[in-house]
């Protein structure tokens, strides 16, 4: 199942080394009639999947998230009731090929996921 069609991204930035994507899900994708029927919810795996892509794209290279120190899901997302999210990403070069990274998920009310751990750099994109 083609996972990027699940979303798409409204508004990327990138300053310094900080990213700060507004995330529009696709309430109608056939995920959430499995997850789960009559109450769809965006799936944690998927969330961290965003994370990684959005990663990627301001890093411009391959990613592998290696180490996860800590995740926490605190709210589920129903693309139906919150269809638009804010991925904050903040990375931090630990040497040539590893970053340090903390990701918040999040609406002006609500916070729905905190990630922080490594991630190593691959090859060029």
């Amino acid at each position: 199942m083609e996972l990027r069609s699940i979303y798409e991204i409204k508004l990327f930035e990138l300053v310094n080394q900080e990213v700060k994507a507004e995330i529009i899900f696709n309430k109608n994708h056939k995920v959430f009639d499995g997850h789960f029927p009559g109450n769809p919810i965006v799936p944690g795996v998927v969330q961290i999947q965003i994370m990684k892509d959005l990663l990627e794209r301001a890093l411009q290279k391959n990613v592998f998230l290696n180490r996860a120190k800590s995740i926490k899901f605190l709210n589920v997302i129903n693309p139906y009731e919150v269809s638009e999210v804010l991925f904050e990403i903040m990375f931090e070069q630990q040497s040539e090929s590893s970053f340090k990274v903390k990701c918040v998920v999040k609406t002006k009310t609500q916070v729905y996921m905190k990630y922080s751990g490594k991630a190593l750099v691959q090859a060029d994109k």
